[in-house]
């Protein structure tokens, strides 16, 4: 330790050359009591430090002694650090020794009306360590204004020579910072202090004068504090302290309380008129609400279409409205809150049909009420007169309503009018139900030409009529040695014979088909001269009586059809089976008849359906195909003959609807299926491992429908709808031999299921 101690001094001396010789030797010094001398290593600081050396201690101090000046002039007797030295010895620095003064400064404001100048309060700083000042204005809150730092902190320069310095900071004197005349009026103790000590003189504080903006503050508050309500609450509070009893509602209050639970969202509703005298007489019309439940009223203005007027929610917020001889009425809906007289006020009393209440200085004339006004009136005032006042209005033009343009001959006229109607085409609406229900229902009558030509006399016409969707189709009768081409004269459409009063186009309907009639379809007459029995029974509203005959004609064009179009039976049910399921449905069945052109109803089809199903489960199998199709070739007649004739069906469509039922399930669980194996292919070691300890944590070694669902959705999150996942219930724990559900599922039959070997 003695031999560091003379390293110590004797490096200290060596100081004084101008560098340190023990910098780096310290840090290898041992961290020891008495072996660190935190003097030589100190962190380094940049920051610039103003030391009031006493004596002659080091010549480049900036407290140093001052030499006596040749000139001696003004500036020896400004103070300097060593007279701050003198009067504050208990100062070791100037740092953080800051002189702080208040003024403020006048601003012109321009484009007001409640202020012509402002008054801006300012704090004027000055730095003794390096005779720097600065400018700021304290924040205020909302006041709009950017406020904070004025001038940086620097010398500011008085002249070109000389800056500003402490003696140039004193009360009651104005000083001009950058074109900025500001009037110093006080400072702070600790800045009088410093004066007093330097034996400088500073006046007293100056008042400052009040700007227009905080005068208008003041008398804010002062109209708040004379809020009888604020009042009211500071009496009882003070009334509570002292020890007395004051009611905690006043009488108007306690009438309100009372009036809320009697009243409540009970409204009354009246039809006002204003005439607005500075827009040439025009009148508004109103409406007035009445709450009962506080007494207060809404207006709102009722805006025609196209007025050119913006559309304000409410003509007047909901508030109650004061008389028109009240002191308030005129000055400002501020001074409403300070009138508390149940007199002050519009009330139910005073609104009836034919008063005037003038809100604001805009008289509203009421005109009527509704029922329930009425009502309110007749029991609680006995009124019986609510003859409603005409509503003074000017009568709205007549709104032209525009022809639709003719049809430009592009599609049917049906879509031309959708696009003249809609901006945004929309195709025409459907009855579905409708086409549904008659989609097997055609009237069909003979019909002839009148015409005066003689060569039309003598042709024969056939008109279909299709209830489905009320289009119609003309079929001429081909002659020999006549000259015309019998076959299609009128594609299928609706015919239109007329104009409907609002300008949608009248179409041919049921009602203007009878024997007997004459028809006109574009532009040609036709007189219907008879019909077939089934167009009779539609006409009388009867329901159609089965055909078995019919229905072996469609069942012998049928297989026909087939055996001359395929070469095979198995082509021929591949064409009837469309999704290629295995089995043909009964909707697939009306689909070939659709395509066949071969119309039948619904009945006639479930006729067909039973005919081909001869097991009856709803679906015509491959086997019972080829049977039903075939047998023809085995036999001379044209008839089935591997059954009775087709006579009229004991069964409905259940039957085939259960079946199609069934069909789509076993399709949507087919799907579910595979997208289960297809996301889970290449996960399969972290399946099967988790299906093993499902099992394994089991008695029996199997795994439960509820933990196989557990499974699928958290332990391997499964994003699945609970119908999928009842498809995967089915699909793995159903047995389709024995047609039974199991309960509880082994591994190895899970595994063979998930790899498609069952």
């Amino acid at each position: 330790k003695a031999t560091v101690s003379v390293l110590y001094w004797k490096f200290a001396v060596m100081t004084t050359a101008g560098r340190n010789p023990l910098q780096g030797v310290t840090t290898a010094l041992p961290k020891l009591v008495g072996c660190t001398f935190p003097e030589l290593n100190q962190p380094a600081s940049h920051k610039k430090k103003q030391l009031l050396v006493k004596g002659d201690r080091g010549t480049n101090s900036v407290g140093a002694k001052e030499q006596p000046s040749e000139h001696p002039g003004p500036a020896a007797k400004k103070l300097n650090a060593e007279k701050i030295s003198v009067m504050m010895p208990e100062w070791q620095t100037l740092d953080k020794k800051t002189l702080r003064f208040y003024a403020y400064f006048r601003e012109a404001v321009m484009e007001s009306q409640t202020e012509s100048d402002r008054l801006r309060k300012l704090s004027i700083l000055y730095y003794l360590e390096d005779d720097t000042m600065q400018v700021s204005e304290p924040r205020q809150q909302n006041s709009g204004i950017t406020q904070g730092s004025h001038i940086k902190r620097h010398k500011i320069m008085k002249t070109e020579t000389e800056h500003f310095d402490l003696h140039d900071l004193r009360i009651g004197d104005t000083i001009t910072l950058y074109g900025k005349t500001m009037m110093i009026v006080d400072c702070d103790a600790f800045t009088r202090d410093f004066y007093e000590r330097a034996k400088l003189d500073q006046p007293e504080a100056i008042h400052i004068p009040e700007d227009s903006h905080d005068q208008w503050q003041t008398k804010l508050r002062l109209k708040r504090t004379k809020d009888p309500e604020l009042k009211r609450v500071m009496e009882l509070d003070a009334s509570q302290r002292a020890g007395g009893t004051v009611h905690k509602l006043s009488g108007e209050a306690k009438e309100l309380a009372r009036s809320f639970y009697i009243n409540d969202r009970k409204v009354l509703r009246f039809t006002c008129e204003w005439r607005d005298p500075h827009i040439h007489g025009e009148v508004h019309e109103l409406t007035l609400l009445y709450f009962l439940a506080d007494k207060t009223c809404v207006v709102s203005e009722h805006h025609s279409q196209n007025s050119g007027k913006d559309p304000f929610p409410r003509f007047l917020k909901r508030q109650r409205i004061p008389k028109a001889g009240c002191p308030a009425q005129g000055v400002s809906l501020e001074t409403v809150s300070t009138m508390h007289r149940p007199d002050q006020f519009y009330t139910d009393e005073d609104l009836y049909i034919g008063a005037v209440i003038s809100v604001f200085g805009r008289d509203l004339k009421i005109c009527s009420m509704d029922q329930a006004t009425q009502k309110y009136y007749a029991t609680q005032y006995s009124v019986t007169d609510f003859t409603p006042i005409g509503v003074d209005l000017a009568k709205p033009k007549p709104v032209a309503v525009p022809c639709p343009p003719p049809h430009n001959g592009f599609g049917n006229e049906q879509d031309s009018l959708g696009s003249w109607k809609h901006l945004v085409l929309k195709p025409p609406r459907r009855d579905c139900a409708k086409e549904l229900r008659d989609r097997d229902k055609v009237l069909r009558f003979s019909a002839s030409m009148l015409s005066a030509l003689p060569t039309d006399k003598n042709r024969s016409f056939i008109v279909c009529y299709y209830l489905a969707d009320n289009t119609v189709q003309i079929f001429e009768q081909p002659k020999a040695n006549s000259g015309l081409v019998g076959g299609k004269y009128l594609c299928r459409q609706r015919v239109k014979v007329g104009v409907k009063s609002d300008g949608n186009p009248e179409y041919l309907q049921k009602d203007d088909l009878n024997v007997g009639a004459v028809v006109g379809i574009l532009g040609t007459k036709f007189e219907l001269t008879g019909t077939d029995e089934r167009t009779k029974v539609l006409l009388a509203g009867k329901e159609v009586e089965f055909d078995a005959g019919r229905l072996n004609l469609v069942l012998k064009k049928l297989k026909e059809f087939t055996m001359i179009r395929h070469i095979s039976v198995t082509d021929a049910f591949r064409f009837f089976d469309r999704d290629h399921s295995g089995g043909i449905t009964l909707e697939e069945l009306r689909q070939v008849l659709d395509e066949l052109q071969i119309t039948v109803t619904s009945e006639e089809l479930y006729a067909l359906m039973e005919y081909f199903d001869t097991d009856g489960d709803g679906i015509i199998s491959y086997a019972e195909f080829v049977q039903t199709m075939v047998q023809q070739d085995y036999t001379d007649s044209d008839e089935p003959t591997n059954a009775d004739p087709i006579t009229k069906p004991a069964v409905n469509g259940a039957k085939c609807s259960s079946a199609q039922q069934n069909i789509n399930d076993e399709l949507f669980r087919k799907k579910v299926f595979n997208m289960f194996t297809e996301k889970l292919s290449r996960r399969r070691t972290v399946l099967l491992e988790t299906f093993r300890s499902i099992a394994d944590s089991s008695q029996d070694g199997c795994i439960d429908e509820r933990g196989f669902r557990k499974c699928i959705t958290t332990t391997l999150q499964l994003h699945l709808t609970p119908a999928e996942q009842d498809a995967l219930v089915y699909k793995f724990f159903h047995n389709p031999k024995t047609h039974t559900t199991n309960s509880r599922l082994e591994l190895k039959n899970f595994i063979a299921i998930f790899e498609n070997r069952v």
